[in-house]
């Protein structure tokens, strides 16, 4: 499962970042430069986040099943 988060946590990051498409609303609110320059802003941050996650659930994926401590046998005599 935590694979599966992943993978597609790096897919939707490469699409999200190679496909600029402004909503005609926010064009509307908040005109063109300025919307440019909070793109501008706002990408390398949702980059970062994405990544942050990505290394979160490989931390998660490393650490889900942690092996027992090997422990010798013994007779009970």
């Amino acid at each position: 499962m935590i694979t599966l988060l992943i993978t597609v946590d790096l897919s939707v990051c490469f699409e999200k970042t190679t496909k600029h498409e402004a909503n005609p609303f926010q064009l509307a609110f908040y005109h063109v430069i300025p919307w440019s320059i909070i793109a501008a802003n706002a990408t390398p941050l949702q980059i970062f986040f994405v990544f942050m996650h990505l290394f979160v659930f490989q931390n998660v994926w490393a650490n889900m099943y942690p092996l027992p401590a090997y422990q010798s046998l013994t007779s009970r005599s």
